[in-house]
């Protein structure tokens, strides 16, 4: 059992001790007292018991007014758990919602609730709002299967609401939260903000049924204060909603505020005494501007729907400051930790920690583990602990191997006084892999686009400066208000071009690229590694939250229409999907929707015969997911560790998590060049070995031209290790012997002359010679050279986690050093 009040008992307490105290703000009206909302409660738990509705049911809460919406969410929070709902969102999306989390009722006012009946499924009750004049709620009328009086009042741990959160990939998350850990978190920001009865304030965060809002709305109601939203983030509007409210703390994300430090009105607002920036912090200079700009102390705040308050800091400047009352660390790609002044992404446990998402097992075990929520955010910390937030781990731009954080080059550009918004992008670039883009809403007619990147030039490094720059009158926004990235590429103009072109081609040449697009969603869809094109979407896990987010971006990116049940019926897999995305696209321009087409990008040729062309373009398309530093010329190979003083190692890979983890494993000292296997991208043996017989050579090439003088180190694992015997065959024919080829679960087939290391799991049955024949020791004398031979712990599949990769790693680098001791070269030889 929880300690902390109900919201209930909050709100009845201030409502005893300061009756007349505002509670939420309403622009044009009377604020909404304690005593008022203590009622709107209380009508609230009748109406909904009447109606059948206990304490553990689920409530929509889809209210368009501002005022009423917050004064709705609340008083269903009191009595059951509410799921505050944006009022416009979309009829399909909705639907997915109703479907996944299995509301008993719905709340709606005025037309809404007319639209919103005609859309829900009839076994949920609707409860329609009307408009009295004494207060912003009204009597909810009875409704036969009243509940008993007993189930009135909510417990401390009975869920409160279930907050809605979209997630990088627009994919929707239900956060769920007890009135206990919702009071816990409502008063650990409070304190963190040093709030009072009698603060009042105004936040500027969309949409308003949004996390961030509720953060504030109830942090304001517990401490004792009033709360509103301001009605958009014009810097004109804010001030006037600060100056009519008499506001004594703004809060908001750190592009709204700093719009305040443009605005030509310089009155400062009389009663402000506290601005809160929310989410990714501003600088340093941005913070000291801000709070200059309206004579009021700036803290930013950090935290999340899943953890609550994280950590606030008035200083130093540029901060977040460290963590408060929960742990927090910062992880490397394999979970380890960062070094000191390293960056890494944001880990945090603690008891405010909510256990998952509603109904959501893949996305819940992607994100929790062990106690741990991994926040996605990517962060450094000063010599005194300091948190700063660097960037988000999915918006990362990879430009010639370089990392470039999108989030400071944004901070760069709203520092100039004509830019009034930003989002910075990558762009897919055939030589570079990325290229560094920012599309500006402009402060007026003058700004001019070569000037702002000669004024970036002083301010950033050459590798952030973006190499394209756009003007537009708005940004595309996300459902939760962010810059929508990959809706804002398709507004530079020769993206533009790029997606007529790929809509006006002809129907049989844009098959493949349609297949492989449509691979890449359903993987990111499903979070499965390995979808084939015949796998039936239900069977693979699929449900009508995944189908309702897999059309949307079947309708963005192709600009095609698919039926709301295509899924059921003929696009039910991703070979019937792409023939259905034709099919469309041979009707007429009518049935594509409207609104921006995110682009389809292919990589250009690399002149191999056809079939190798295909693979080697789809190796590129998905490069970006396996890291690392592009350096092959006409096939991908990716650099790992590159400044280690060591001799390479070329391991052949058939997983994008793989590469990092060897590398990391090895240690900073070992650069490791990472090729990629045929795994997923052909089928069968015949087709497999037919595109090893293509690219055998370039291959060699590849590895010739990055071993430079040096001794030759080849390794890979499985079906990747056949790949690199072989290149290892073909550099001793061409009089450039490996010093080392390392094959782990893979035995070689063919008597190998060179230098062998086998390395195999202790678990692994299908592979591991030692598991199926008396003595392979007695095989390997009689058909290769010198051969070594280790056991690991673990079965096939298992090396690249802990603690197999910390023994692969190892036995790795005694392999590595014997062969090298025997070269008599145990540093990196010099490029030519």
């Amino acid at each position: 059992m929880g300690l902390f009040l109900t919201l209930d008992a909050v709100t009845g307490a201030h409502a005893r001790r300061q009756p007349l105290a505002p509670a939420l703000l309403s622009p044009g009206r009377p604020p909404l007292g304690y005593s008022a909302l203590a009622l709107c409660l209380a009508d609230m738990r009748k109406g909904l018991r009447a109606a059948g509705i206990g304490r553990a049911d689920r409530v929509l809460v889809m209210v368009e007014d501002r005022p009423r919406a917050l004064a709705a969410i609340l008083a269903v929070a009191g009595a059951a758990t509410a799921i505050p709902v944006e009022p416009d969102l979309p009829e399909d999306e909705l639907a997915a919602l109703v479907a996944r989390l299995q509301p008993a009722a719905a709340v709606a006012c005025g037309t809404l609730s007319d639209t919103v009946g005609d859309t829900l499924p009839p076994d949920i009750a609707r409860l329609r709002l009307d408009d009295p004049d004494r207060r912003y709620w009204p009597h909810v009328p009875s409704q036969p299967g009243a509940r008993p009086e007993e189930e009135d009042a909510a417990g401390p741990d009975d869920i409160a609401a279930i907050l809605l959160r979209w997630d990088d990939g627009a994919e929707v998350l239900g956060i769920p939260l007890s009135h206990d850990v919702m009071g816990q978190r409502a008063a650990k920001l409070a304190a963190q903000l040093d709030l009072r009865p009698g603060d009042i304030g105004l936040d500027l965060h969309r949409p308003f049924t949004g996390p961030e809002v509720m953060a504030g709305l109830m942090a304001a109601i517990y401490a004792g204060g009033a709360f509103g939203v301001a009605p958009n983030s014009e810097p004109t509007s804010i001030l006037d909603a600060l100056g009519q409210s008499a506001a004594t703390w703004l809060r908001g994300p750190a592009q709204n505020l700093l719009r305040l430090t443009r605005s030509d009105d310089t009155a400062r607002p009389a009663t402000l005494r506290l601005i809160e920036s929310t989410g990714h912090g501003l600088d340093a200079a941005a913070q000291q501007a801000l709070a200059d700009r309206v004579g009021a102390t700036c803290v930013q705040t950090y935290g999340t729907a899943e953890t609550g308050p994280i950590s606030a800091a008035r200083t130093p400047l540029g901060t977040i400051g460290r963590a408060q009352d929960c742990a927090l660390r910062l992880q490397d790609p394999q979970g380890g930790p960062v070094h000191p002044g390293g960056e890494g992404q944001v880990a945090v446990s603690g008891p405010l920690l909510v256990q998952g998402y509603v109904k959501d097992a893949p996305r819940s075990r992607a994100a929790f583990s062990g106690g741990w929520f991994r926040t996605g955010d990517l962060a450094m910390q000063d010599g005194g602990g300091n948190l700063i937030l660097t960037g988000r781990l999915s918006e990362q731009i990879t430009r010639a191997g370089q990392i470039v954080s999108p989030h400071r080059v944004e901070a760069a550009l709203r520092l100039h006084p004509g830019v009034a918004d930003c989002v910075c992008l990558g762009l897919p670039d055939p030589t570079l892999g990325q290229l560094v883009a920012a599309l500006v809403v402009p402060v007026g007619d003058g700004l001019d686009p070569d000037a702002l990147r000669d004024t970036l030039r002083a301010r950033l490094p050459p590798s952030h400066v973006p190499a394209r720059i756009e003007l537009t009158p708005s940004l595309p926004r996300d459902r939760a208000g962010r810059p929508h990235r990959a809706r804002a590429a398709a507004l530079f103009p020769g993206v533009r071009a790029a997606i007529a072109n790929a809509s006006d081609a002809p129907v049989g040449k844009a098959a493949p690229a349609i297949l492989r697009v449509l691979t890449t969603l359903w993987r990111d869809a499903l979070h499965r590694a390995d979808v084939s094109p015949d796998a039936d979407f239900l069977d693979l896990g699929g449900d009508s939250m995944v189908a309702a987010r897999l059309l949307s971006e079947v309708s963005e990116i192709f600009a095609v229409r698919l039926p709301e049940d295509a899924l059921l019926g003929s696009a039910r897999t991703i070979a019937g999907m792409a023939e259905a995305i034709r099919s469309a696209r041979c009707g007429t321009d009518a049935a594509r929707p409207n609104g921006h087409v995110i682009p389809l990008f292919a990589p250009p040729s690399a002149g191999f015969p056809p079939d190798a062309d295909e693979v080697v373009r789809r190796m590129r398309m998905t490069g970006s997911q396996w890291g690392g530093t592009p350096v092959g010329q006409r096939l991908p190979v990716l650099a790992f560790n590159e400044t280690g003083r060591g001799v390479p190692l070329f391991w052949c890979f058939n997983a994008a998590h793989e590469p990092a983890a060897l590398a990391g494993a090895l240690g900073p000292d070992q650069p490791l060049y990472a090729l990629r296997s045929f795994h997923g991208l052909a089928d069968g043996d015949a087709a497999k070995a037919r595109l090893l017989a293509r690219l055998l050579d370039p291959i060699c090439d590849e590895v010739q031209r990055l071993a430079g003088s040096g001794p030759i180190l080849l390794g890979g694992n499985c079906q990747a290790g056949q790949i690199m015997h072989a290149v290892a065959e073909r550099m001793t024919a061409r009089q450039t012997p490996p010093a080392l080829l390392a094959l782990l679960d893979h035995e070689p087939t063919a008597p190998y002359p060179g230098r062998l290391a086998l390395f195999f799991g202790a678990e692994s049955a299908e592979f591991n010679p030692f598991l199926q024949r008396p003595d392979p020791e007695a095989d390997w004398r009689a058909a290769h050279g010198d051969t070594v031979h280790e056991i690991l712990p673990g079965a096939h599949g298992s090396y690249f986690a802990e603690p197999q990769i910390t023994a692969l790693a190892a036995g790795l680098n005694r392999r590595l050093q014997e062969a090298l001791a025997d070269t008599h070269m145990g540093e990196r030889a010099i490029r030519p």
